[in-house]
């Protein structure tokens, strides 16, 4: 599949503000680089476990909503760049997606006779559907200082539409609901090359042959699934025909909620996440960024029943069916779904901690001797930890949610309890460094 917009850039060019000298037309000079939503070199993912890629529906970009952002080597903001093209890449997954772009800055003018220029790159993309308005950016401006302003960006307000963001169809019309993303990349390329490029033939600083980069994205959700694998030994593969009907469908899952959740989230993670002593780029984060305003909506303490009381719906997101996750798995066990904002348990004070509630779908179970027995669905409590030998305590829970990481519940076992089987993974790598059982 390839996706092509074309935007005019018009003859001439006008002075930007801090840009007192624009480029003479015959000194443009043209880069093509590339953005992906999944890379499997990015750095600090030694803490998770796993193979997930990221669906097409957590793939997707709409070109036309996309910001990038230029700054100096030594990260002083330029201007914004408007892209020539824009390009999906052939691919069946949305994740790669080629820019050309023009860039008339007298700071390349300035230093284009030195051997090489230095530059940064920040990609802020799928901003429409939440109402972001970006703060105003003077040239000059730092790139912590925007990191800084646009980490307390609060994104919406409101919790995402889970069955939007994982609806296949991503250009239909209307469906702006998109997961928003951003990354960041430091280059410093050839002069000549700038030099020789042209509208036809621009300079690809994302050639990995040559050297080149790309510029990552990293999702600013995190993704909650609760898989149903009760029953389903790991060499099986569930089948709905006996595996959800009669007296095995008692004990399946019929729905799960988590309770307690952030109310918003940020663009961008802090600028130590990303610039530190590891690389200027993309990386997978290690704490989670909570913006002022974000509020906690604490739990009510849990109690069993089929429908919880009006407390508890108030702090409660209900999960969705994942077919899409679902048939990514081998053994096609159902998937249930909640994509949240970052968490952290430091920052809730002594509120109650979340939880999930699974609750079963209970049914008629008809016996040998023909005689049929009621069974009401049970709601059973789900900590939000890191398990081990199928159970957690307390003093297991996850420190944190962060963002672009998926975290992973298999229920194997019904009881007085549940068993679970527990792993983290990043939506990008697939690195599989430590297993959590």
């Amino acid at each position: 599949m390839l996706l092509l917009l074309l935007v005019s850039c018009g003859s001439g060019h006008q002075a930007l503000p801090g840009n007192p000298e624009p480029m003479p037309e015959e000194e443009n000079i043209y880069l093509r680089f590339t953005i992906m939503t999944r890379n499997q070199g990015q750095s600090r993912a030694a803490d998770i476990d796993g193979d997930y890629t990221g669906s097409g529906a957590e793939n997707y970009i709409d070109v036309t909503d996309i910001q990038y952002l230029l700054f100096d080597a030594d990260g002083n903001y330029l201007y914004n760049v408007t892209p020539m093209t824009r390009t999906l890449a052939a691919n069946d997954n949305y994740i790669v997606y080629d820019v050309t772009a023009r860039l008339y800055h007298y700071y390349f003018t300035r230093n284009i006779d030195n051997p090489q220029i230095g530059f940064y790159i920040l990609v802020l993309a799928n901003l429409d559907g939440w109402g972001i308005t970006l703060p105003d950016t003077e040239p000059g401006t730092s790139l912590q200082q925007y990191f800084t302003l646009t980490s307390c960006l609060p994104t919406g307000g409101t919790l995402p539409d889970a069955a939007a963001l994982m609806n296949a169809a991503r250009e239909s019309a209307g469906n702006t609901q998109r997961f928003h993303m951003a990354g960041l990349q430091y280059f410093s390329v050839s002069t000549d090359k700038l030099k020789a490029s042209t509208a036809t033939d621009p300079y690809d600083i994302s050639d990995a042959a040559a050297g080149g980069k790309d510029i990552n994205l990293l999702r600013s959700l995190s993704k909650i699934e609760v898989i149903d694998k009760i029953g389903i030994s790991d060499d099986a593969v569930f089948n709905p025909a006996t595996d959800d009907t009669g007296v095995n469908r008692v004990l399946r899952i019929g729905s799960v909620a988590v309770n307690g959740i952030m109310d918003r989230g940020t663009l961008l993670p802090s600028f130590t996440e990303w610039v530190n002593a590891d690389a200027s780029e993309t990386q997978q984060v290690d704490n989670p960024t909570l913006p002022a305003a974000a509020r906690y909506i604490a739990p009510a303490p849990f109690a069993d029943g089929t429908e919880p009381g009006a407390e508890i719906a108030a702090s409660s997101l209900s999960f969705v069916y994942d077919p899409i996750a679902t048939e990514a798995r081998p053994d096609k066990c159902p998937v249930y779904s909640a994509y949240l904002f970052e968490y952290s348990k430091t920052g809730i004070g002594q509120s109650l901690q979340p939880y999930m509630r699974v609750t079963t779908k209970g049914g008629t179970e008809t016996r040998p001797d023909n005689t049929t027995v009621t069974h009401a669905p049970v709601t059973y409590y789900l900590r939000m930890a890191q398990y081990t030998g199928g159970h957690a305590t307390s003093a297991d829970n996850l420190p944190a949610l962060l963002r672009n990481h998926i975290y992973r519940f298999e229920v194997t076992a019904l009881s007085q309890s549940m068993t679970v089987h527990w792993t983290v993974c990043d939506m990008d790598t697939g690195v599989s460094d430590i297993t959590f059982n």
